[in-house]
């Protein structure tokens, strides 16, 4: 038999293997490629979910962050405005003693004791030394109620700097 011969007498059996083989190896690529598909869809499932994680993690943490410094500011407003009252009743205490100290220097009665002349120094008998007593006396009582609110206002602003520091 010749292979003329023999193609003619089998050609249909011949042509069916041919397509049986073509239909075997399509079945085993698209097997192939159904598990690479299967793969790549989880791994792409679990990258989906990761992410997701990731940005439930990152809502919860800002939350957490924005409730703390809520809280933060809170605190601070409260303890600025306790601070900021103290101080005011310090400074009015301070001006009232700086007032009082200064009276008390220039021999001026207090309402408290008008009969008190204070520690002053004798006056003077002419009219010039009167107006430069006078000058002294105003610059005096303005030099203690800046000294006395100065100090209050440093001493409110440590304390206030401590309590801040504080709750840190």
């Amino acid at each position: 038999m010749t292979a003329l011969l023999f193609i003619r007498t089998y050609w249909k059996a011949l042509v069916g293997g041919l397509l049986l083989v073509i239909l075997i190896g399509l079945s085993l690529a698209l097997l192939t490629t159904r598990a690479a598909l299967a793969d790549r869809t989880t791994e792409r499932d679990q990258a989906r979910q990761a992410l997701t994680d990731q940005i439930a993690a990152y809502q919860a943490a800002a939350k957490q962050a924005q409730d703390k410094a809520r809280a933060v500011e809170t605190r601070n407003q409260q303890i600025q405005q306790e601070a900021q009252n103290a101080i005011e009743a310090q400074l009015a205490d301070a001006r009232t003693r700086a007032a009082d100290y200064a009276r008390r220097l220039s021999g001026t009665a207090t309402p408290a004791d008008p009969d008190r002349s204070g520690g002053r120094v004798p006056e003077t008998a002419d009219a010039a030394g009167g107006a430069d007593r006078a000058r002294a006396q105003a610059i005096l009582a303005d030099d203690l109620s800046i000294c006395s609110e100065n100090t209050v206002k440093a001493a409110g602003w440590l304390e206030w700097w401590k309590q801040l520091g504080s709750g840190r």
